[in-house]
């Protein structure tokens, strides 16, 4: 999950289901749609709780159903995406 800060049209903190993460962007799902060029700030955290804030910007907005969005973003910044695509926990040997 991540937590996204929409500035334009719909002012807010929207909670949505993170699909995908590279280092210039990242996809997710979202009950509320978003317009495209719009500004934004990504706050990511890890499984350890670390986290980033980034600034980016809405991309595209596809509607899967009335309820549900997916959405693309780009971040103004490359990221380092590793640090969010997998469970830091999973590399500690048992």
């Amino acid at each position: 999950m991540i937590r996204l800060g929409h500035q334009a049209g719909h002012a807010g903190t929207f909670l949505v289901k993170l699909r995908d993460v590279s280092t210039t962007g990242l996809g997710f799902f979202s009950a509320k749609d978003f317009l495209p060029k719009s500004r934004c700030t990504v706050a990511l955290q890890d499984g350890l709780g670390h986290g980033l804030v980034v600034a980016a910007s809405i991309v595209w907005c596809r509607s899967i159903d009335e309820q549900l969005y997916d959405v693309g973003i780009q971040f103004d910044q490359p990221i380092h995406a590793d640090w969010f695509a997998t469970d830091p926990l999973d590399d500690i040997p048992c």
